[in-house]
């Protein structure tokens, strides 16, 4: 069985609502609707239902009493370790949550679909505050923020999260080991001359080396550096550290080289490429290839 990341699993497929979820989902709806107007809106009521659609998106299991002769019908679109998108959408709304690699919800959407009416939606998320959990509505206008009352059952996710899917697994780490490292001796010790190889008459092979004369560790001596010794051209100082090779051979620390004439090179400057960042569906999260017009997960125009 091929457990690569990029085998389809159950792309575009029909999902079974239960009755209990599409309660939720028309309630969801509801609010949105209403709080996207401006409108007050039962926020305690919203959080419960949301927990329970979530609960139930993460494994997508139908229950007892499932029917799509309510109007309401499901699809999921997404790739095993790597998440999708779960669209709920009758003739009059739509509802779309997006998921990572663990099946957790870190971003919605939602429209209005309503035949003669102006088209509305935008995306919401549920983001921690000092005071608790809030819902942020984004219209791509204006943000809107609410606080939601009764919020702990509600387990969201972040696009960081979804991300980390696509990169897939990073090797671990070796732990940094707490053991004591060697003294290091600033001059190699001589190593033993192992050129004569000579078998012993046992069964068992034995390398013998040959004696050698232990030697001492090489002494290096110390540069004499003396002010009589080096020209004025050669004097360590401020100008040695400008001083360029002319093409005639001369040395110099001046603009021009007084043996020729010719001017010091203008060092060449490299400038770094800056790396092209990713781009996102507004719709569902998706990363979008280079120069794509269309979200290849939702179909959104770019």
């Amino acid at each position: 069985m091929n457990n690569s990341p990029f085998d389809i699993e159950s792309l575009f497929s029909d999902v079974p609502l239960p009755l209990t979820i599409i309660a939720d989902i028309e309630i969801l709806c509801q609010s949105l609707e209403k709080m996207f107007a401006g409108q007050p809106a039962d926020l305690a009521m919203f959080a419960a239902g949301l927990a329970r659609i979530m609960k139930w998106a993460a494994i997508r299991t139908p229950a007892e009493g499932s029917s799509a002769a309510v109007g309401w019908r499901a699809s999921y679109a997404g790739l095993p370790k790597l998440g999708g998108t779960l669209t709920c959408q009758n003739d009059e709304q739509e509802l779309m949550l997006s998921m990572d690699s663990a099946n957790v919800v870190y971003m919605g959407s939602w429209r209005s679909l309503q035949p003669g009416q102006e088209e509305q939606g935008g995306v919401f998320s549920i983001e921690d505050s000092p005071s608790g959990r809030k819902l942020v509505l984004d219209t791509g206008l204006a943000k809107q923020n609410f606080q939601l009352p009764d919020s702990e059952g509600l387990t969201w996710g972040s696009v960081a999260s979804f991300l980390q899917g696509l990169q897939g697994d990073e090797p671990p780490q070796p732990e940094p080991s707490e053991s004591k490292s060697a003294p290091v001796s600033p001059v190699p010790l001589p190593q033993p001359n192992v050129t004569d190889v000579e078998l012993s008459p046992d069964a068992t092979p034995t390398i013998l080396s040959s004696q050698t004369m232990p030697q001492k560790p090489p002494v290096l001596p110390l540069p004499h550096i003396s002010g009589n010794d080096l020209s004025p051209s050669e004097q360590p100082g401020i100008e040695s550290l400008n001083q360029w090779q002319c093409s005639c051979g001369s040395k110099n620390a001046g603009q021009f080289c007084p043996k020729c004439g010719s001017e010091k090179p203008t060092p060449v400057v490299v400038q770094k490429s800056t790396p092209v960042q990713p781009t996102f569906c507004w719709k569902c999260g998706g990363v979008l290839s280079i120069g794509a017009r269309f979200c290849r997960y939702c179909g959104a125009e770019a």
